[in-house]
C-alpha cells in the first residue's frame, strides 16, 4: 500500500501519466535519459520497490546489470546494490528530480543528512539527460560522479557503450578504462528478476567494461 507519498503525490498526477503513457504507443519513445540508483539498506528490496514507482508513472525501457559494490570511504557500512536504468519522460530535469525521484525516496523511507555518504534505502540520481548540460542550484547534469564512481560509469557503459558525455565530449570508454579498479560483483539473478517487473525486459546489448 502506498503512503502518504502514494496518496498526495503520485496518485494526484495519474490521470496525467496515464494519458501520457497511453500515447507512448502512437510515437517512437526517445531514449537517452539515465538514472543512477543504489541502496544500501535492504538494497533488493527497496531496489525493487524503486523500479515498481518509477515504472507505474514513467516509461522504464532498459536496466544494466545490477552490482554489489563495496562502500567508498566507509568500510564499517553494508555493502551496496548499484546500477542504471534508461527512462523516457515528459518531465523537465528539475522536475524529474525533486517531483518524482525524491518523492520516491521519500516513501522508501529516504532521509537526507548532511553526511552525503550515510546509508540509505534507495538513491536515484539524474546521471544523463539526453544532451542536456545543467549547471544550476540542486542541479547538475551530466552528473560530476560519472567520472569518478565507476558503479555509475560502468552500468552506463553497459546501456551506451557509444555515449559522448555531454559537455565533456569525453567518451565513456575512455572514463571507464581510466577508472581504478573497484569490487563490483555482478547480480544476474536479482537484475534479471528486475527485467521481469516490466518493459525493461531485455539485457542492454553493450559490451563488458574495456
Amino acid at each position: 500500500m502506498l503512503g502518504d507519498f502514494g496518496e498526495r503525490k503520485l496518485d494526484d498526477n495519474v490521470g496525467c501519466w496515464k494519458n501520457w503513457r497511453s500515447r507512448q504507443a502512437d510515437r517512437k519513445v526517445m531514449s537517452g535519459i539515465y538514472i543512477a540508483v543504489g541502496s544500501n539498506i535492504d538494497p533488493e528490496v527497496n531496489v525493487e520497490r524503486a523500479l515498481r514507482l518509477l515504472g507505474r508513472f514513467l516509461v522504464v525501457k532498459r536496466l544494466s546489470t545490477f552490482f554489489r559494490t563495496a562502500p567508498l570511504d566507509r568500510p564499517e557500512q553494508p555493502a551496496f546494490c548499484n546500477g542504471v536504468i534508461e527512462i523516457d519522460t515528459l518531465l523537465a530535469p528539475r522536475d524529474l528530480k525533486y517531483t518524482a525521484l525524491r518523492a520516491i525516496e521519500a516513501e522508501l523511507g529516504r532521509v537526507r543528512s548532511q553526511d552525503k555518504h550515510a546509508p540509505r534505502p534507495i538513491d536515484l540520481d539524474i546521471a544523463v539527460f539526453r544532451n542536456r548540460v545543467v549547471d544550476e542550484p540542486g542541479l547538475t547534469i551530466p552528473d560530476p560522479d560519472i567520472v569518478r564512481r565507476p558503479f555509475i560509469a560502468v552500468p552506463l557503459y553497459e546501456l551506451d557503450p557509444k555515449m559522448l558525455l555531454p559537455g565533456l565530449e569525453l567518451s565513456l570508454a575512455t572514463i571507464v578504462a581510466a577508472l581504478k579498479a573497484h569490487t563490483m560483483e555482478p547480480l544476474e539473478a536479482f537484475t534479471e528478476r528486475l527485467r521481469r517487473i516490466g518493459p525493461a525486459s531485455s539485457p542492454p546489448t553493450g559490451p563488458a567494461r574495456p
